[in-house]
């Protein structure tokens, strides 16, 4: 029971953030940028 004080607060300051920014307009994730899994080039020695 002790876990739900302040999840949901969080939860709901997130949401009216979201909600805000829906209606000012901003509709778009952003860029993200994508990284692969291959392991970095080894540096020449």
């Amino acid at each position: 029971m002790l876990e739900n004080f302040g999840y949901r607060q969080i939860i709901t300051l997130y949401r009216l953030r979201g909600f805000f920014s829906y209606l000012r307009g901003d509709k778009q994730w952003g860029e993200i940028k994508r990284v692969g899994f291959d392991a970095p080039d080894a540096p020449s020695a």
